[in-house]
């Protein structure tokens, strides 16, 4: 056996396995150990990359809550200014339908002071009238001129609102 061609050949690569293991594993191992720490510089990198944008994100949440404060805030004076403007419409729509009121009471009183003095002056004008036809008729042509001469000279007095 120890003569036989298998038998050294087997020998020959174990001590070939062995002396390429040997050198082998150096290098692998370096290489391997290389690739080991350029992966943790890569995850040394994303655990820096998470905690900057979980510190990111955490300023945008703050940022957010604020701006929605302030949009609160907004709102609610706009709402009271809204309130303020409303009462304010309603109060002077109020002080202009009073007005337009008073105006139009005014007109009102106007015209029918208006209408009681032409209708004074119609009947007064109907009252001379008839006064003078009847006088003229019925009394003395000398007595008939003194009494509508008297009777127009009270007329105005008469007629004149106090």
């Amino acid at each position: 056996m120890i003569h036989s061609s298998v038998f050294w050949l087997w020998v020959s690569l174990a001590i070939l396995f062995i002396v390429i293991r040997k050198l082998a594993s150096q290098t692998i191992k370096s290489v391997l150990d290389g690739k080991r720490h350029e992966i943790n510089l890569y995850l040394d990198e994303a655990e820096q990359h998470r905690f900057q944008q979980e510190k990111a994100l955490e300023e945008i949440k703050q940022t957010r809550m604020h701006e929605l404060e302030e949009a609160q805030k907004i709102i609610e004076r706009a709402q009271h200014d809204a309130e303020h403007l409303k009462s304010e419409a309603f109060k002077k729509s109020e002080e202009a339908i009073l007005y337009r009121r008073q105006l139009i009471e005014k007109h009102i009183h106007e015209a029918h002071d208006a209408a009681q003095r032409l209708i004074q002056s119609y009947v007064a004008s109907k009252a001379i009238a008839t006064s003078r036809h009847v006088l003229e008729t019925s009394l003395a042509q000398d007595k008939s001129q003194e009494f509508i001469d008297i009777a127009l000279e009270e007329i105005p007095s008469k007629f004149v609102r106090a």
